[in-house]
Order: structure tokens, then C-alpha cells, then sequence
């Protein structure tokens, strides 16, 4: 095998995702493993932060779609309701016309059956 230069793509086989193309410098092994090991830790601090921010808007946005759908079915039965009632009062309202043209008509009836027997009566005397 050969032996990268100063300017190859550093990629590890262990990790799946390749590096930044940089320059290879040679540090003291201590140094630059407490330099890795504290990066490392600072990008896992700053991912596990990201993540939960995500996670935070992903249920605040969860959140308002449930308060968006319970709006909406509230409106959807209201609507439904006046709907019902709408029609409640005008079939009320109809029947009471209807009675009440009922009424007109037997009351004419009865009027023109007393008006035809007084009629009766007078022919008679």
C-alpha cells in the first residue's frame, strides 16, 4: 500500500460518511486525540441539539395540524347543526302554514254551511 500524501481525502472505514477533502498535518498522537475526541464530541452535542429542535418543530407543527383539525370539525358541526335546525324551522314552519291555511278554509266552509242554512230559513218563513 502507499502512503496518502499531505492533500488526500481523508475517509475512514468506519464511518460512512466521507470527510472534507483537507490536508493531513501530523499532530502528537495525545494532542491530536483529545483535539478529535473533543470535536467529535462538540459535533455529536451539535447534532443531538439539531435533532431536538426537529423534533420540537415537527411536534409543534403536529401540534397546530391536530388544533387546525379539532377548528374544523367544530365548524363542520355547527354547520351541521344550523343545517338541521334550518330545516327543522322552515318544515315547522311550513306545517304551521299549513294549518293555519287549513284552518282558514275549514272556518270558510263553515261559514258558507251556516250562511246556505240561514238562507234556508228565511225561504222558509
Amino acid at each position: 500500500m502507499s502512503t496518502p500524501s499531505s492533500t488526500t481525502r481523508n475517509i475512514t472505514p468506519s464511518s460512512d460518511y466521507p470527510m472534507s477533502p483537507t490536508p493531513q498535518t501530523s499532530l502528537p498522537t495525545s494532542a491530536g486525540g483529545s483535539k478529535k475526541k473533543k470535536a467529535k464530541s462538540d459535533i455529536s452535542q451539535q447534532v443531538d441539539h439539531i435533532q431536538d429542535e426537529i423534533g420540537s418543530l415537527h411536534s409543534d407543527a403536529m401540534s397546530r395540524q391536530d388544533h387546525k383539525h379539532e377548528r374544523f370539525l367544530t365548524k363542520l358541526d355547527v354547520k351541521t347543526e344550523h343545517h338541521h335546525d334550518v330545516k327543522k324551522y322552515d318544515w315547522l314552519r311550513g306545517t304551521c302554514e299549513h294549518e293555519a291555511l287549513q284552518a282558514t278554509v275549514n272556518h270558510q266552509c263553515e261559514q258558507e254551511k251556516q250562511d246556505a242554512q240561514i238562507r234556508l230559513r228565511e225561504t222558509d218563513i
